[in-house]
């Protein structure tokens, strides 16, 4: 049992920051299929990472590989959402591009949320461990 004192091992539980992994992938797949997101530097590179990590999430058990992709993802998501992901994809109708709008918005607002928590996390992880020294 950990002191009080104490702090995690690393800044987000394991099989937490898989599941908000798997989310945030479902996500930029979606993101992709309305969106010219595959052009912009960061977004590839988040995807690449992502796929590692969920590839093999045992290197998520480490505190810096933690702190590295978690930085990837906070980088990633708020460049990308800077320049609209690269903007909507050509649709058939206005109807239409106002529909992928609508859903970009939505998806990008629950990527920022995912980006905030993980921030929070990183955030209560350093509080705690600077408690220590």
């Amino acid at each position: 049992m950990e002191s009080a004192r104490s702090s995690p091992a690393t800044p987000v539980p394991p099989l937490d920051l898989v599941r908000q992994l798997k989310e945030l992938r479902a996500l930029l797949d979606e993101i992709f299929a309305l969106t010219e997101a595959r052009a912009l530097w960061a977004v590839r590179t988040l995807s690449h990472h992502l796929d590692l990590a969920l590839v093999a999430p045992t290197a998520l058990i480490s505190a810096q590989n933690q702190l590295d992709l978690v930085d990837e993802v906070l980088d990633a998501v708020w460049e990308a959402a800077e320049v609209g992901f690269g903007g909507l994809s050509a649709a058939p109708s206005w109807e239409e591009t106002g529909r992928r709008q609508q859903r970009l918005d939505a998806l990008c607002g629950r990527l920022e949320g995912i980006a905030d928590e993980m921030c929070e996390q990183l955030e209560s992880w350093h509080r705690q461990r600077s408690l220590r020294l």
